[in-house]
């Protein structure tokens, strides 16, 4: 098989991890995540800058033991092949386009950001801040532009996505994979823009055959708006935010939030649609269990693994708990 050749790839029969292993890779990251974040409350009121950026560093460098590492020992040990997890190249004219639509989906996430902040704010929940501790992009950039986005695509989109997608079909596996990305982060202000972005790069993924397409898409976003956000902090400067006040011009905030969401949303909608075009073929759907004597038995979509419904509960309860945390 030619992973290169799009007329030649394909992926229905090819042998992907079990929902039954992701589901202890989702465990082992959901406990620890939850351990990480209770952590990271308790110290981050005494931390000095300095000891935020080190806090920060370690906390990267651990999303490849929670994410990437788990990942690739599963499929090393079950004789998947590399290719499966990581498709085939990029295509030639398919990286502009990703990112355009990263760019885009920059300022529609930051138009959407500001509307729900508001709305948040007005319900009683606050914006959470990081308490003054500030990191320079030239330590952010690799770690959180670079290191994360691979670590989490190797599991949520190489793994997670092809092993959702072999029990239950696409479409609940993009459902149920995006929705899981989006418990991950932990936050009710990131939980409704990380869900529509892990479809986007579950999109990506499925359209171009490549991981490569959508780590690109993720490094670019999280760059993005590492730099947005510097720009916006050192343009506040010295002032405090108080993220319980409900800002005075919040009708103004609205309504900028709408016009960047509306103008992101559009072109990305354009530069999806080119995207697409550049790509000839998409990954035919996986085999699900059952539909093939060869490919695992009936039963075998019949229920939820264990590790998978403890991992869910863990990942409720740090975003109930989080949100919990902030609430006046």
């Amino acid at each position: 098989m030619d992973y290169h050749q799009p007329t030649a790839f394909t992926y229905r029969r090819c042998p992907v991890l079990r929902l039954e292993q992701v589901s202890f890779i989702m465990l082992y990251a959901s406990i620890l995540l939850f351990g990480i974040g209770y952590i990271r409350a308790e110290i981050r009121p005494y931390l000095t800058d300095a000891d935020g950026a080190v806090f920060f560093v370690l906390e990267s460098l651990l999303s490849i033991c929670l994410f990437a590492l788990p990942v690739i020992f599963m499929t090393v040990s079950a004789g998947v092949p590399s290719e499966t997890l990581i498709g085939r190249a990029l295509i030639r004219g398919q990286v502009p386009w990703i990112l355009l639509m990263s760019g885009a989906a920059v300022f529609a996430v930051t138009g959407f950001q500001m509307i729900w902040t508001v709305m948040m704010q007005r319900t009683g929940i606050p914006y959470s801040l990081d308490n003054g501790t500030s990191i320079p992009l030239w330590l952010s950039i690799p770690f959180a532009g670079i290191l994360v986005p691979v670590s989490e695509e190797l599991l949520f989109r190489g793994a997670m996505l092809p092993a959702m997608e072999r029990r239950w079909g696409r479409a609940a596996g993009l459902l149920v994979s995006a929705g899981i990305f989006a418990l991950m982060h932990g936050s009710v202000h990131r939980l409704p823009y990380s869900f529509a972005l892990g479809l986007l790069l579950a999109m990506i993924m499925i359209r171009s055959g490549s991981l490569f397409g959508a780590v690109l898409f993720h490094g670019v976003y999280n760059s993005a708006s590492l730099i947005l956000k510097a720009l916006a902090a050192a343009g506040r400067g010295a002032v405090t935010v108080n993220p319980y006040a409900q800002p005075a011009n919040w009708p103004g905030i609205i309504l900028l939030g709408s016009f960047l969401l509306l103008i992101g949303g559009l072109f990305l909608g354009v530069f999806a649609v080119g995207f697409t075009h550049r790509c000839p073929t998409h990954m035919p759907a996986l085999m699900r269990d059952g539909d093939d004597s060869g490919e695992g038995g009936a039963s075998g979509a019949s229920y939820l693994p264990m590790a998978f419904i403890v991992s869910i509960f863990f990942l409720m309860l740090r975003l109930i708990w989080t949100t919990l945390e902030i609430w006046p």
